[in-house]
């Protein structure tokens, strides 16, 4: 029976909850603006948050990666494996005072779009837009973004929850050969009883 519920554990391990996924890499399209451009080009990943408005970002060490005037924006993220991703989450920041720096319009994860009103986040804040996508499984992501016209966009992070996908999380064969040896076990064991 030991043998068995060890086999078991073994093999249903990588059946683990949604985490935190960081991806190794992603590229930009365009590029940011240079008053807010994404340096090293891990900004976007860094799980640096801003605190909220900004008035000067030479001097007030700006989280933020940002676009004005820019149409779609494109960012492709690359994984160290195949995830099944529950949920991707944006962090903007709104401020309509000048009608400086809005909510996207539309948000399109790998093909999936998810539309935002321009109060999605309060006015004079920071927050996370959320997006569940459907079946996405796969290494590497694509969001496209919408800025609301004639306002900047402006991005602090960009968050990925899900689990490793079981294509990849295939045991070994010692370990199904364990499963094997347990079950055997336990079938020997019935047939002595009876």
């Amino acid at each position: 029976m030991r043998v068995f519920a060890l086999s078991l554990l073994t093999v249903l391990a990588p059946y683990a909850h949604a985490a935190l996924i960081t991806p190794t890499s992603y590229t930009l399209s365009p590029a940011p603006d240079a008053g807010y451009p994404d340096t090293g080009g891990s900004e976007l990943t860094d799980g640096v948050l801003a605190a909220g408005l900004v008035n000067n970002p030479a001097t007030d060490g700006v989280p933020y990666v940002a676009w004005l005037n820019s149409g779609l924006v494109t960012i492709t993220f690359s994984f160290d494996q195949t995830y099944v991703f529950d949920a991707v989450e944006l962090g903007v920041l709104r401020s309509d005072a000048f009608n400086f720096a809005g909510v996207p319009t539309n948000v399109s994860v790998a093909g999936q779009n998810f539309a935002f009103s321009s109060t999605a986040i309060a006015d004079g804040g920071r927050s996370f837009l959320t997006m569940n996508p459907v079946g996405l499984t796969a290494n590497s992501v694509t969001v496209q973004i919408t800025p609301r016209s004639g306002l900047w966009l402006m991005i602090d992070e960009i968050r990925f929850n899900g689990t490793v996908s079981t294509s990849e999380a295939v045991p070994e064969p010692s370990s199904l050969g364990l499963l094997g040896a347990g079950l055997l076990l336990l079938l020997a064991r019935g047939k002595k009883v009876l």
